[in-house]
């Protein structure tokens, strides 16, 4: 990753947490949010303010190239945030991960600690991957800062007219269509659908070509 805001959404049981925590550990420098206190695979657990700043701040001073460690709110999400936020924005040069950001945000706000990161984030070098269960319960302006989509089936029309307000009406047509544990993934920049990797799916992209979610030829 580089310069990037990713976001994953769907609902529990549908394969989220699996991909969120598969794209983290493929990062050197993780710094996790975790308000469900769920990702034990990733190591350091963080319950404090103070452990936070040791952990964050001693490795920018001893120079290691890859370090991970998880900040566990005790409090109200939200709150917690703008202390955690504001301490990875002056540390820069980390993956930021937040899961169920929709437990510090609203549609129409975000705390002002990641209100910063996501607007002036890519220039410290903090890239950024967000899970949600509904995509029309997340902040817009982190819909629209985000780079690509990760995007499990959604069937409400709500959901569905957020999608299509985001990514288009090809992407809310092919999100209704998905299997369960199904995703596509979603390039804002390229404003296309990115063909699957056959050996990362359970579906191959020909299959999913053949039921019409993603095109048989990918432009380049």
């Amino acid at each position: 990753m580089q310069n990037e805001i990713i976001g994953i959404v769907g609902r529990k049981g549908s394969g989220k947490s699996r991909l969120f925590a598969k794209l983290m550990r493929a990062q050197s420098k993780i710094v996790l949010f975790d308000p469900m206190a769920e990702h034990s695979w990733c190591p350091n657990p963080i319950h404090s303010e103070g452990r936070l700043n040791d952990f964050l701040f001693k490795h920018s001073v001893d120079g290691r190239d890859r370090f991970a460690g998880r900040f566990i709110p005790q409090g109200d999400p939200r709150a917690d945030f703008e202390i955690f936020g504001d301490k990875v924005y002056r540390r820069q040069g980390v993956i930021l991960g937040i899961e169920e950001v929709g437990l510090i945000s609203q549609p129409n706000s975000l705390p002002k600690s990641f209100d910063r990161i996501v607007r002036l984030g890519r220039h410290r070098g903090i890239d950024v991957i967000w899970t949600a269960q509904r995509i029309a319960e997340v902040s817009k302006r982190l819909t629209s800062a985000t780079d690509r989509f990760f995007i499990f089936r959604h069937t409400e029309p709500r959901d569905l007219d957020a999608l299509q307000e985001r990514c288009g009406i090809m992407v809310a047509v092919a999100v209704e269509k998905l299997g369960l544990h199904d995703y596509i993934e979603y390039d804002v920049l390229a404003s296309r659908i990115v063909a699957p990797d056959p050996n990362e799916r359970p579906e191959p992209a020909k299959q999913l070509a053949l039921r019409g979610l993603i095109p048989d030829e990918i432009p380049a």
